[in-house]
């Protein structure tokens, strides 16, 4: 794992956290200086969000994550594997991030309905 040091400190993908992460499964866009990614957001907090992507990504790099209901601006805080911490510049606001549960549930109930029915 790489870690990049942000603010006062080191993040890390297994230090204790703040906020509650919620796990997801959302396509989202990475915007970045080298243009546009596809990726996967994993899970979601007020602070930041893992996302998975078979983008090669640093550490230290800027990026802006776009999908569903979230648009946050921040930074790489580690990489590990396909997946990238980010730690964003802004926290969200708790109305954002529960908007975007509440899409992701309504998107997997959806696509459960549609599996369920095509084995009817």
């Amino acid at each position: 794992m790489r870690a990049v040091a942000t603010g006062n400190r080191t993040s890390r993908r297994h230090e204790r956290r703040t906020g509650l992460r919620t796990v997801l499964a959302v396509p989202v866009l990475i915007e970045t200086s080298s243009g546009p990614r596809s990726a996967r957001l994993c899970n979601l907090s007020e602070g930041g969000a893992m996302i998975e992507t078979q983008a090669l990504l640093e550490p230290g790099e800027r990026v802006t994550i776009r999908g569903g209901s979230v648009a946050a601006e921040g930074i790489i805080a580690w990489e590990e594997d396909n997946f990238l911490g980010i730690e964003f510049d802004r926290p969200l606001e708790e109305v954002d991030v529960a908007r975007q549960i509440l899409r992701s549930s309504a998107v997997a109930h959806r696509r459960q309905a549609l599996a369920a029915s095509s084995f009817k």
